[in-house]
């Protein structure tokens, strides 16, 4: 089916675009709906070379296909229907788009989608359309009139004139405005998480279900020790398939302890009911205990090599120590602990703290549980971005803790390490930094400038399961003075001695966090590591960039994955907020910056991509919109 478009358009700003559809809504009979426009073009560019734009539109569970073609004065359009199979056929193989044209034969590319919210009102000279378009992370307004013949531009005109609108012709089509920004938008996108991210789950349930039946159905059987075999501690520089990891650990069954045979008398650590120990993976139905290491070779072995490996990915000093803890909270506790030790013994009166006004709230718990009271205690003001204002550090002696953020949990910003170790250098003062998500930035070399001299300082705690993406559990403490972390937990050990975790943390009977935190840096390699900080870096700029499209404030800088930011009015973000979490698609917080309430955004999930955005900033512009109607 062949069709004459006469169409005249004019781009609105936002303003703009609600004062009209305000006055649509309340003064009009309209039509309102939800279109998809999945663009198209050839490698080789002939379609533009002849003025020509192709789409299929999805509106309505129907799926059409046009072939644009302008003209002097019209477009003439090529329609033709098809079904939604036929549509997920183009969308997966382009090239079957030449099928439904004579003497086509195009190179065809799948470009992306445009959304549309489009608002009709039927009038005697024509169809107005209001529009409101998203497509990246942009979103944009405007206004078609579909006219009845080449005489009706001037009803246009004269329509936006009585909004104090001057219109202007020859703007932009969607789809030339959707091609410019599909080319401008350099936008980061890993390999290596895209590869991770095709994964089917189902893959490796069958193996694994398989290995733990196996493994099961033979444990009184097997012996509680074997030969051991040796491990490979090569970190690997790009990403191993979660098959070939999972069968590489499979082949280290030989390196733990049979803890569940029923003639184990060694430890009083129990078996596992039958019902807990087919609910839990490979390491759980191995039910190792990683306190020391005649109870499960394979996890302390782990333990020494992850402490390699993270001397290596976050640049620290050769000497330092891994423990491993729940969480950085716990890592936060261990640390200021030692440092108190190692500067003032058992006279803890002695100690300073110099801390922000911006840390976690999880050290007054920790310095309550060390015995410190308030007086020895220095907060420092921060900075319009969360970060300690290094000039009002004074008095640093041989007493003295300074606990620094690599990462602020509300804006993402880095304290100044390095103007904080000048102040130092003179004395034994203890650099403490909590970089719970963010020390991660170490592994990524164009963010790496954000943690400069972050090795000088002595300890660093980080968690696994946030940026790292392991399951919960898995905090790390990093010390870089061993005998002295060790000595603050009551421990000595000798450079030969086996590893025993529970010389490394407070902990005694606990499950193998390392074998989790092995297996995730396994799956990405040094590189996916970096790209994934990188990824995520991105994935928060470019929403920052569509929420301040919308006509929010953003307050900080996006220094790694963090946003802050407000609506209008910050008295109005709680109420936002809980609309937004209403939806149940999405959830973002609620919180206080300087004592008035804010929005913030975490991005911190491997898996979120770019549409998942897209589709996040539409919702919360259609909740904005809605509230301002």
């Amino acid at each position: 089916m062949q069709n004459i478009e006469i169409e005249y358009k004019h781009l609105l700003n936002r303003k703009e675009y609600l004062l009209i559809r305000k006055d649509l809504i309340n003064n009009f009979s309209f039509t309102q709906y939800h279109q998809i426009n999945h663009y198209f073009n050839d490698i080789h560019d002939e379609l533009k070379n002849k003025e020509q734009a192709l789409r299929i539109r999805e509106k309505n569970n129907t799926y059409e296909i046009c072939l644009k073609t302008k003209r002097k004065d019209d477009v003439l359009e090529k329609n033709i229907m098809i079904n939604k199979n036929d549509f997920l056929k183009i969308i997966d193989n382009p090239q079957c788009l030449n099928t439904y044209f004579n003497n086509m034969n195009l190179s065809l590319q799948y470009l992306g989608s445009l959304h549309t919210e489009r608002l009709e009102v039927k009038v005697e000279q024509g169809l107005i359309c209001l529009d409101l378009s998203h497509y990246f992370n942009k979103i944009d307004y405007e206004i078609e009139f579909e006219a009845n013949d080449y005489d009706n531009e001037e009803y246009l005109k004269a329509f936006l004139s009585t909004y104090h609108i001057n219109y202007q012709a020859n703007q932009l089509s969607k789809i030339a405005r959707y091609y410019e920004a599909y080319m401008n938008n350099n936008l980061f996108k890993s390999n290596i998480i895209a590869n991770i991210n095709k994964e089917v789950f189902n893959d490796n349930i069958d193996d694994i279900a398989q290995y733990i039946k196996k493994y099961a159905s033979e444990v009184k059987q097997k012996p509680i020790m074997s030969e051991l075999t040796n491990i490979d501690d090569q970190l690997n520089e790009l990403p191993c398939s979660s098959t070939s990891i999972l069968k590489e650990l499979m082949s280290y069954e030989n390196n733990i302890v049979n803890t569940n045979s029923p003639k184990y008398f060694g430890y009083v650590v129990g078996g596992i009911l039958p019902s807990g120990l087919y609910a839990k993976l490979i390491s759980t139905i191995w039910d190792q205990n990683s306190a020391v290491y005649d109870m499960s070779f394979l996890s302390n072995q782990l333990e020494v090599i992850l402490e390699k490996w993270f001397i290596k990915l976050f640049d620290l000093p050769s000497e330092t120590s891994l423990g491993l803890v729940r969480g950085s909270a716990g890592g936060n506790l261990l640390a200021i602990n030692a440092a108190l030790i190692s500067l003032v013994g058992e006279n803890r009166e002695q100690a300073k703290i110099i801390i922000s006004n911006q840390a976690h709230f999880t050290f007054n718990k920790i310095f309550n549980i060390l015995g410190l009271k308030t007086s020895q205690l220095t907060i420092i003001d921060t900075d319009d971005q969360g970060r300690i204002k290094v000039d009002d550090i004074t008095n640093v002696d041989d007493h003295t803790i300074i606990i620094l953020q690599a990462g602020n949990l509300l804006t993402g910003s880095y304290d100044d390490f390095s103007k904080v170790y000048a102040k130092t250098k003179t004395t034994k003062a203890w650099i403490h930094i909590d970089g719970a998500f963010g020390l991660y930035v170490q592994a990524c070399p164009s963010l790496r400038y954000l943690t400069k001299d972050l090795n000088k300082a002595h300890s660093w705690v980080c968690d696994g399961h946030k940026t790292l993406n392991t399951p919960y559990d898995c905090g790390m403490i990093l010390c870089k003075d061993k005998k002295a972390y060790l000595n603050s937990l009551n421990n000595i050990m000798d450079d030969d001695d086996l590893r025993n975790s529970m010389d490394f943390t407070n902990d005694m009977s606990k499950r193998s966090q390392s074998i989790e935190i092995w297996a995730s840096i396994k799956s990405l390699g040094v590189t996916g590591l970096g790209e994934l900080v990188l990824q995520l870096h991105a994935l928060s700029k470019y929403f920052a960039i569509g929420l301040s499209n919308i006509g929010f404030t953003i307050i900080n800088e996006i220094f790694f994955n963090q946003i802050l930011c407000f609506y209008e009015d910050k008295a109005g973000s709680a109420q936002l907020v809980k609309r937004i979490n209403d939806t149940k698609v999405l959830y973002v917080n609620c919180n206080k910056w300087h004592g008035e309430d804010v929005m913030r955004i975490s991005v911190t999930n491997y898996q979120t991509t770019y549409q998942d955005i897209d589709e996040c900033l539409k919702i919360i512009n259609d909740i904005v919109i809605n509230s301002e109607i």
